[in-house]
C-alpha cells in the first residue's frame, strides 16, 4: 500500500515527534496482513536503470499510479516499510 504522512504543518515547522509517531503507528497498523508484492512500487528503484524506466513509463499511463508516482516525486523524503525483496542483484 502507498500512504503519505504530513511532518509539516501549514507554516513549513516539523510536527512534533508524537504526532509524527502517532501517524507511522497508524500506517503499520493499517497494514498489518497486506501482501507488500502486490503494491511494492519501491522495488522500481532496484531494477536496472533501462528497466525502470520502462516499468514507470507503462505505470504513468494509468492516472492513480500517475498521481501516486508525483506524490512520490514530490516528497520531503520517502520511507519504505516493504519486507519485499528483488529476485535478482
Amino acid at each position: 500500500a502507498f500512504y503519505t504522512l504530513k511532518v509539516l504543518d501549514d507554516d513549513l515547522s516539523i510536527l512534533d515527534h508524537a504526532s509524527i509517531e502517532r501517524g507511522l503507528r497508524a500506517i503499520l497498523n493499517d497494514t498489518q496482513g497486506q501482501s507488500a508484492e502486490s503494491h511494492a512500487v519501491g522495488l522500481l528503484s532496484s531494477m536496472r536503470r533501462d528497466e525502470w524506466a520502462a516499468a514507470r513509463k507503462e505505470m504513468l499511463s494509468s492516472p492513480t499510479n500517475k498521481a501516486s508516482l508525483e506524490a512520490i516525486d514530490s516528497a520531503l523524503f520517502a520511507v519504505c516499510l516493504d519486507d519485499a525483496k528483488p529476485d535478482g542483484p
